[in-house]
């Protein structure tokens, strides 16, 4: 039962983190919602300076930590996901560079459109 109950979380939060990532790349279309839009990516862009991680991110593998011990709860949720859906393992230095290169094209495009 716990273990169900952890992995309910851990898959909730995954929910949410994709979620809003895909918010990151298509919000910029919804014009409605263009001051929340660009509040999010200044939160976006804040919360690793200010946690030094992403908090959805650490809960999540928390929460899969505790049903499976091998999950590193440091590891990157990008670099995680297209290892166990692609079987990619990209370096996280290569994952950090297209993340930057797709916020300035998707920022760019939000305060021009």
């Amino acid at each position: 039962m716990r273990k169900l109950t952890f992995s309910f979380l851990a898959n909730f939060i995954f929910l949410i983190h994709l979620s809003l990532g895909v918010f990151l790349l298509v919000g910029w279309y919804f014009n409605e919602l263009k001051i929340l839009y660009i509040a999010y990516i200044f939160l976006w862009l804040a919360v690793p300076y200010i946690f030094g991680y992403c908090p959805l991110a650490r809960w999540e593998f928390l929460f899969r930590n505790k049903i499976n011990e091998q999950v590193d709860i440091e590891k990157n949720f990008i670099r995680f996901y297209l290892k166990k859906f692609f079987d990619l393992d990209v370096a996280e230095k290569k994952i950090t560079l297209v993340i930057k290169i797709i916020f300035l094209v998707v920022f760019t495009v939000a305060l021009f459109k």
